[in-house]
């Protein structure tokens, strides 16, 4: 609905003011800017990259078996794309690393 993910690379890095904590990681991730305005009959409007969007979604809950991988992830990102969803619901145990990065590859 946006088009294909714009994937950027990076490194982030998180420091204490008394120099105790220093931590650098190299990540990737979908930068977009995200707001919202109330329209004139009062509904909330939402904004990707400046373009309006309709979202439509669902809970996501997790696998059963808790499995949390990159391969799974990707299978059911792509179903919720197939459903033409555009956003999901967090539901029970909160998701590892992979979810989200599938989440933004899938965009």
């Amino acid at each position: 609905q946006m088009g294909s993910p714009r994937m950027l690379k990076g490194e982030v890095e998180f420091r204490s003011t008394d120099g105790g904590f220093n931590v650098t990681d190299a990540v990737t991730t979908a930068v977009r800017q995200v707001t919202s305005s109330l329209t004139k009959d009062g509904s909330l409007q939402f904004f990707v990259n400046k373009k309006p969007i309709l979202l439509r979604g669902a809970g996501w809950a997790p696998d059963l078996f808790l499995r949390d991988n990159a391969t799974s992830h990707d299978r059911l990102m792509r179903y919720v794309r197939h459903m033409n969803l555009n956003t999901v619901r967090l539901e029970g145990k909160f998701p590892g690393e992979a979810f989200f990065e599938a989440a933004d590859r899938m965009g």
